[in-house]
């Protein structure tokens, strides 16, 4: 690095550069420090901060969020509400929906929080014991201790990568904090979305085939029937675009009362507008044909209660988007799927399981799932 490279990027005091100079060392960035009375220095009345001018992108934007990396960000990040949450699995396709939870994050002025749970290694060999009282064992203690370290040292990787694209301007950079606990999946997600309140869970999914192998275990369609919370599916296979503003986005709707909710609750998720809605044609055992008054009448309350967005009402053949969405892609193409979930007891969940599992299990969409 010559002088003639050098630009000033802070002037401070001395204990402060100091620190500034940490964080950006720690970051990779080489900084100078200078003071400003070169005539007199010991008696100084600032330090500049001074880098490469090729550093500068990268430093601006680790100055502008220091709370995201300075190494006590996370424990400052208490303050926030209504933040986005994420449960992770390490996964590929759970890098994905973090990536997306931070752009959502980012439109609403809030951080995220990222949850993984992990399962005791003796609680299978604990569920085979008769129902008599048995203490648990030091190795089983051990074993469960050893499982939350890997967890945590997957987790410390997962966050890293987060950072490191927050650096890079893939990402925006948003504060996160994470959490993480041994217990089922579902229930934990369950439990820590009613704590939080979050705004909206993002969950990465499996693909379509591996799903509909899997259709009784899947961790998404639980918390589709235990949360009060909008869940957004983000399938596997899925890669992050370089434009993640949403374009088009296909609402289902059967004219009921309720999608009102729904389509309110959509809006303000979406708060920035500049979306086309398509109201898809969702006919019901109780009403077989919509009717052409009813598709006005929703289309003109969209527009003037939500005018950033804009609406229109197509008809789709009922069965086609519920086995092939061939149909689908190609009438309306959408890069999102709405759709209100009607919460079912569980009996009637399994012999008659509503459409936002139908096509959770079948679709390699991104679905948004609202209840109602």
């Amino acid at each position: 690095m010559t002088s003639s490279t050098l630009i000033t990027i802070a002037i401070h005091t001395f204990d402060y550069a100091h620190k500034l100079r940490a964080l950006l060392e720690r970051e990779g960035i080489a900084v100078t420090l200078q003071n400003v009375n070169l005539e007199n220095p010991e008696v100084s009345s600032g330090v500049r901060v001074r880098i490469d001018q090729n550093d500068l992108p990268l430093a601006l934007r680790i100055i502008e969020n220091t709370e995201i990396f300075a190494p006590e960000s996370i424990q400052e990040f208490n303050s926030f509400e209504h933040l986005v949450m994420v449960p992770v699995d390490f996964s590929d396709y759970s890098y994905v929906a973090a990536s997306i939870a931070c752009h959502i994050a980012d439109s609403q002025k809030t951080g995220i929080s990222l949850l993984h749970s992990y399962i005791n290694p003796s609680d299978g060999r604990n569920m085979q014991l008769s129902a008599r009282l048995t203490l648990e064992s030091s190795s089983d203690k051990e074993a469960n201790e050893n499982a939350r370290k890997q967890a945590e040292e997957k987790m410390s990787v997962f966050t890293d990568n987060l950072r490191n694209d927050m650096k890079a301007g893939k990402i925006p950079p948003v504060r996160f904090r994470t959490h993480i606990d041994e217990g089922l999946p579902e229930e934990h997600i369950a439990t820590l979305a009613k704590e939080q309140r979050p705004k909206i869970l993002v969950m990465g999914t499996r693909s379509a085939e591996r799903k509909e192998r899997e259709m009784v275990g899947s961790v998404t369609a639980q918390v589709l029937d235990h949360t009060r919370i909008p869940v957004l599916a983000i399938p596997e296979g899925l890669t992050m675009p370089e434009d993640t503003q949403l374009k088009k986005v296909a609402f289902f709707t059967s004219l009921d009362q309720r999608d009102i909710l729904a389509i309110d609750a959509m809006c303000r998720l979406f708060s920035n507008g500049g979306i086309q809605v398509i109201l898809v044609d969702r006919p019901t055992k109780r009403r077989a044909t919509t009717n052409d008054e009813c598709k006005k009448s929703l289309v003109e309350y969209c527009e003037k209660h939500y005018p950033n967005f804009t609406f229109e009402y197509r008809e789709v053949p009922f069965d086609s988007y519920v086995t092939d969405f061939a149909p689908l892609k190609e009438t309306i193409n959408p890069d999102l799927l709405v759709l209100p979930n009607r919460h079912k007891n569980p009996f009637s969940r399994f012999f008659n399981p509503g459409l936002a599992h139908q096509i959770l299990f079948r679709a390699d969409l991104p679905m948004l799932v609202i209840p109602v």
